[in-house]
């Protein structure tokens, strides 16, 4: 009986050091030369090939000069539900997560400067409040179709968002702008469809065409007090929209499509001046 006892404890306690193991991610580091590829200089992971569901990568001394998550290393990558990227990470390189459909959370470090095209696309489940601190570049499809995440701002020291960077994120209601950028580029909001509230900078000189298009919750807008473009209608679909005040400098610049000419009138009574 006594033997029994032990050796049934013994196994039990074997299962539950197994577990432990796994879910604060120790055993990532056995298996990190099997499951992950890197590059020469050991500052880019190029390739993950593993399965574990929950990746903290802070854990592993392999991982401490990461700089860059490399382009698509964990595309569409369905078993991964949470990662914790390590501080010395710069970059999230093109397509690094593009369809991890499970993936619930990403928590990157405030270091984080770039991210690259299509980084997110698709991660619909993916549950994010904030961008990093310090990020600079937010590119093209960067977030695409990640429809519960609720970023409500874009950082003030960014210098470039690209096209459809936040298209199709249905969770967003407001967006604040810190960043001073000069142009808010086409189909930027693309069919945000809770957008309710977005705050531009002064910096603004264009909007591009269907910035905003779809964005049926949005009821006014406020463009800069100095000179500002509206490339042929960024409105589109934006049925609730009663205001958008204008300055004295605000001009129109037609966009000729297979649709014809689009444009929007500043005549007409949603364009108010200050």
């Amino acid at each position: 009986m006594h033997f029994r006892y032990i050796l049934q404890h013994s196994f039990l306690f074997l299962i539950s050091m197994c577990v432990t193991h796994q879910l604060l991610g120790a055993n990532l580091c056995d298996d990190i030369r099997r499951d992950f590829t890197i590059s020469g200089n050991k500052d880019t992971l190029l390739k993950y090939n593993g399965h574990h569901a929950i990746l903290d990568l802070c854990k592993c001394e392999v991982m401490v000069n990461i700089k860059v998550i490399g382009r698509e290393a964990f595309a569409n990558n369905e078993e991964l539900t949470e990662i914790i990227l390590p501080s010395t990470v710069r970059e999230i390189d093109n397509g690094a997560f593009v369809g991890c459909k499970e993936l619930v959370k990403a928590v990157m470090p405030e270091s984080v400067e770039r991210i690259g095209a299509s980084a997110f696309w698709e991660c619909r489940k993916l549950q994010l409040s904030k961008l990093p601190k310090h990020l600079k570049n937010i590119e093209e499809n960067a977030f695409v179709s990640c429809s519960n995440i609720t970023v409500s701002e874009i950082p003030a020291e960014v210098t470039s968002v690209g096209i459809r960077a936040f298209a199709y994120c249905s969770n967003i209601s407001t967006m604040k702008i810190l960043a001073r950028i000069d142009t808010l580029p086409n189909i930027i909001f693309f069919n945000c469809i809770n957008l309710r509230t977005v705050h531009l900078p002064e910096t603004i000189y264009s909007i591009g065409n269907n910035a905003f298009y779809g964005c049926e919750q949005l009821t006014e807008l406020r463009l800069p007090r100095g000179a500002c473009e509206i490339v042929g209608n960024p409105f589109k679909g934006c049925t609730a929209l009663k205001k958008v005040y204008i300055s004295s400098q605000t001009f129109v610049t037609p966009l000729r499509s297979l649709m014809g000419n689009e444009s929007v009138d500043l005549d007409s009574e949603t364009f108010v001046k200050y």
